[in-house]
């Protein structure tokens, strides 16, 4: 009886602190030295072609996206072992929002927060998409 209240227990923690792009949101809001954000010189649409294939080269499976409100929230593919022993395999989550600044000027913001936060590990994808966002505008450029 106690070791299934205590699993039960346990359970519902994890799955209490899940991120969802709503606590991504709040995150961004509240926590800004958890945001970490670039401007490009370039337009929106451009700029949000980009963060999806920045997605894309770091292995991260799009979650839902709207370019209309310059939003993309993104997952870790899965990892097998951690399915197998939890029963999910996401690690981070990550919230892309895209602003524009000036007709060619974009800026662009990334919060990267745990699934689970009883999760362990932890990978801050935020410098990495930036700088491949740049990288693929200047690809793209020439």
């Amino acid at each position: 009886m106690k070791n299934s209240a205590l699993i039960t227990l346990l359970g519902v923690l994890a799955f209490a602190g899940c991120a969802t792009s709503g606590s991504l949101d709040d995150t961004r809001v509240n926590a800004p030295g958890r945001v970490m954000s670039d401007q490009y010189e370039a337009p929106l649409n451009n700029v949000y072609t980009a963060a999806k294939l920045a997605c894309l080269d770091l292995g991260l499976a799009i979650e839902s996206e709207s370019q209309a409100e310059g939003k993309i929230y993104a997952r870790t593919t899965a990892n097998m072992a951690k399915i197998f022993m939890f029963g999910t395999g996401y690690g981070e989550s990550v919230g892309i929002y895209l602003t524009t600044i000036e007709e060619k000027k974009t800026k662009v913001e990334v919060v990267t927060q745990k699934t689970y936060k009883l999760d362990w590990g932890f990978k801050d994808y935020r410098g990495n998409l930036l700088n491949l966002i740049r990288t693929h505008l200047q690809t793209n450029k020439q």
